[in-house]
């Protein structure tokens, strides 16, 4: 997944993330030695899960990031969690477009999601998905032909319900 944390970094300072499709981990491992907090990390894959459960205990990190296993809906198992402030979604396409509501409404007010690991010809029909009257597109960035987005909450908490 390529984004700029710079970017987001300057932004806010996160208390509780959500890692969707969390691989190895890496993402976990990396959004939990910057902020130093919570971080879910949640997967299909109970590979994706013993893996990222090793590298987070590698890498110093077990007291921040939990492993969260999931079955074939992997929100139903973070639901629990959250809400949360950032969510990193490094998945598929279509999943990612089926699951694009339901992500939100886990998005604190002023939250960010950053989606990756689609197509840029696909990115279109993400941003229709994910955008509505109440999230704002920070930035689009493409690399190699793959494209992240970056997208902010922008209800308040008045809003929010």
């Amino acid at each position: 997944m390529y984004f700029s944390s710079r970017q987001i970094r300057k932004k806010k300072h996160f208390s509780r993330i959500l890692d969707l499709g969390c691989g190895s981990g890496i993402l976990s491992i990396a959004a939990a030695k910057l902020w130093k907090t919570r971080v879910f990390a949640a997967d299909i894959d109970p590979e994706a899960i013993r893996v990222t459960s090793y590298n987070v205990k590698l890498n110093g990190v077990s007291h921040l990031v939990s492993s969260i296993p999931s079955s074939t809906n992997p929100l139903s198992s973070t639901r629990d969690h959250g809400p949360y402030d950032l969510i990193v979604a490094n998945i598929l396409t279509v999943p990612l477009i089926t699951m694009s509501q339901t992500l939100l409404t886990q998005l604190l007010p002023q939250g960010i999601i950053v989606v990756s690991g689609f197509l840029t010809k696909d990115g279109n029909r993400l941003l229709n998905a994910f955008c509505s009257r109440h999230t704002k597109v920070l930035y689009k960035k493409t690399r190699d032909g793959w494209m992240v987005i970056a997208l902010k909450n922008s209800r308040n908490l008045q809003n929010y319900t």
